[in-house]
């Protein structure tokens, strides 16, 4: 459990902290700059003592008169803070020595190991509390020349005697200024606190009684804590205004829940909402009746909904919810059995959707429904029998109708055949009833009435042939009679004219009967396949002059470009001709269908294109949706309610001699364009 601390706690201890601190780094300084002067008078002092020491030994020491080595060092050690004089010679040989303490032996030995004779100035060494200073003598004669060395030893109790005292009077004003700052603190942080408390107090007092409505009004001298107090209110009235929309969402929501429990009962869907990482699953009532029990039978765990689905149905249903909920599908969605009350089984549609995630995007928690789909699955099952035996009755009635199928493929070419020559004879008989027309014009009665009308000016004349002049010149009936001769002359001419017009009208139909006939028997199918050379530009007006009747009766245009060689192909010329024909009539229908343009018109290109020549053919007629270009050519499939075989027939015949018949259409009434290709066999 974490420890908590005051405010009041808190302030004191880092004041205190934060005083100490100063006043550690105020006296370190203190001392450091004290013992610095302290010793720096000892520097001074011994400077002093070792020049004076070097100064006076000179004599001795060129001599070296022990009596004099002697008395020098007793002085030098009648000085207080000296403890030991030493005094060597050139070499480095003691001597002589003199020392305070008797229980410290100095040899020349260990003297000679600690003096430094390369350099001429003043040595410093510390040994305990001892300063041990050396200084060369030099010769006053030649100063450059040494004679010996001296050394003293400097005592440092006194300079130790300053520290301690500084320290002392340190440490007290450090504890006086530490308890100063932390009486200061202590008040300071009592006052604050207590300013704060009071807000605190005044906090406390709202939430406790859940008083929202009276703003808190303290009188505090923090301007901090004012603004907290400001900032407190307007908290509160935020909260209240939160609380009052809270309480209308609330509201809202109570109803709509209402509203969707409501919903829930009418259509039978039962709810469930399950917490996944514990596996907790709350059921309604709706899910619970569905299977004839209790909403108080079934335990609120997802291992409820798992024993109680069909075992056939569980591998399929966990793997769909596995891969739901490591995200490989976008939804929960399967249809299984569950084990009613009463042992019997259920379908039911389960869906359901993650609405909850944690900070990983692991799911958390998901909501769906249960739909009793019974009575769809017992339709599908009486559905699926029913397609059973209809599946067997078609597979027998697909046996009957392969025996058959053979029969029509190999029939289709002769229903070909049969409708070009039907368009034969169409056309045969559009040249025949011309002359049919003309025979009955030579049969009207015309001639009969010219002579019933001469019978009677003739009975007229013989009856009064006695008479005549009178009859001609007198009689009013014989007066006209001339004139009734002179019209029935020119009646005579007239009618003759009219016959020799006619009589050469039915001797153009005659021979373009004959003309027709004589194509039908170039162009009619031998019992032999035989390919033969055929040119382009021929076979196209052979074709437009079978179909001649049916374009000008129909007053369509023919616009034809024939190529200025004779292009030629190797192929059947009679199934080619029937093809054009029935691209010809096709254009012809589609043109009468159209009744939006009134440009009835055909145009035709023979064209060559390196390794391919070929015939284009684009009419003004109704054209073909864009959906449907790829269905004409299929068999059966006809938009003018015919048999769907001629297209079909075209396009295989084209596709087994290597050629292509493709059709292209801008869209209805825009008309449509064939196109014809074949190998180029004149290169």
């Amino acid at each position: 459990m974490q420890k908590k601390y005051s405010l009041q706690s808190m302030i004191v201890g880092f004041s205190s902290l934060l005083v100490g601190l100063t006043i550690f780094v105020v006296n370190y300084f203190s001392y450091q700059q004290s013992a610095h002067v302290g010793f720096k008078e000892l520097d001074l002092r011994a400077e002093t003592l070792i020049k004076t020491f070097s100064y006076r030994a000179i004599e001795g020491i060129l001599v070296q008169d022990d009596e004099k080595l002697d008395n020098l060092c007793t002085d030098m050690l009648k000085e207080t803070s000296v403890k030991y004089a030493l005094i060597f010679d050139n070499r480095g040989q003691l001597l002589h020595q003199v020392h305070k303490d008797e229980n410290n032996d100095f040899s020349a030995k260990e003297k000679l190991s600690e003096i430094d004779f390369s350099v001429d100035k003043i040595k410093k060494k510390y040994l305990e509390n001892i300063l041990g200073i050396i200084k060369e003598v030099p010769d006053r004669s030649n100063i450059e020349r040494t004679i010996g060395y001296v050394e003293l030893g400097i005592s440092l109790s006194n300079i130790l005697q300053y520290k301690r005292q500084l320290i002392g009077r340190l440490l007290l004003v450090s504890s006086l200024v530490l308890f100063s700052g932390i009486v200061i603190s202590y008040f300071f942080s009592k006052w604050l606190s207590d300013q704060l408390c009071k807000v605190i107090h005044g906090f406390t007092t709202i939430v406790s009684e859940m008083d929202l409505v009276k703003p808190l009004q303290l009188e505090v001298n923090i301007k901090e804590v004012q603004e907290i107090q400001v900032l407190f209110n307007l908290m509160i009235a935020k909260i209240v205004k939160s609380q009052e929309v809270l309480n209308s969402t609330s509201l809202e929501f109570a109803q709509n829940r209402e509203r969707l429990e409501l919903a829930f009962d009418a259509s039978q869907i039962g709810l469930w909402d399950w917490d996944i990482p514990s596996g907790n699953v709350t059921f309604n009532h709706c899910w619970a009746e569905m299977l004839g029990y209790e909403l108080n039978e079934i335990r609120g765990h997802v291992s409820s909904w798992e024993t109680l689905i069909h075992p056939d149905d569980r591998g399929d249903t966990m793997a769909s919810l596995g891969r739901y909920l490591n995200g490989e599908t976008s939804v929960y969605r399967t249809e299984h059995r569950m084990r009613c009350k009463n042992g019997k089984w259920l379908w039911v549609l389960d869906t359901g959707k993650v609405v909850s995630f944690n900070s990983r995007r692991e799911p958390i928690r998901a909501i769906g429904t249960h739909v009793d789909i019974q009575a769809r699955k017992d339709i599908e099952k009486k559905l699926d029998k029913h397609r059973e035996n209809l599946e067997v009755r078609i597979a027998k009635r697909t046996q009957e109708l392969k025996k058959i199928q053979s029969e029509l493929l190999n029939n289709a070419v002769d229903a070909g055949r049969a409708q070009v020559s039907a368009m034969v004879l169409h056309n045969i008989g559009n040249a025949v009833t011309p002359v049919s027309v003309n025979l009955e014009k030579l049969r009207a009665p015309s001639l009969k009435n010219a002579r019933r009308y001469l019978m009677e000016c003739y009975n007229d004349l013989a009856l009064n042939k006695t008479d005549l002049t009178n009859y001609v010149t007198r009689d009013e009936r014989g007066k006209k009679v001339s004139s009734y001769m002179k019209n029935l002359i020119q009646g005579l001419e007239t009618i003759q004219d009219e016959q020799k017009v006619i009589i050469d009208k039915i001797e153009v139909g005659v021979q373009y009967i004959g003309e027709i006939l004589s194509l039908q028997r170039a162009y009619a199918p031998g019992n032999k396949v035989m390919k033969e050379k055929t040119i382009l530009n021929q076979i196209v007006k052979d074709a437009l002059k079978i179909q001649d009747s049916a374009i000008n009766r129909r007053k369509i245009h023919i616009l034809v470009h024939y190529h200025k060689d004779p292009l030629y192909i190797l192929i059947e010329k009679n199934r080619l001709m029937q093809v054009l024909i029935n691209l010809i009539k096709n254009s012809c229908d589609a043109i009468d269908e159209n009744q939006e343009r009134q440009d009835h018109e055909i145009s035709i290109d023979i064209f060559e294109k390196g390794d391919t020549i070929g015939i284009t053919m684009a009419d003004t007629g109704s054209g073909i949706e864009a959906e449907d270009i790829d269905k004409i050519f299929k068999f059966g499939v006809s938009s003018k309610g015919s048999s769907g075989f001629g297209l079909y027939y075209c396009k295989t015949f084209v596709e087994a001699n290597n050629g292509r018949l493709t059709i292209d259409s801008n869209g209805k009434n825009f008309g449509a364009l064939a196109v014809l290709e074949f190998n180029n066999y004149n290169r």
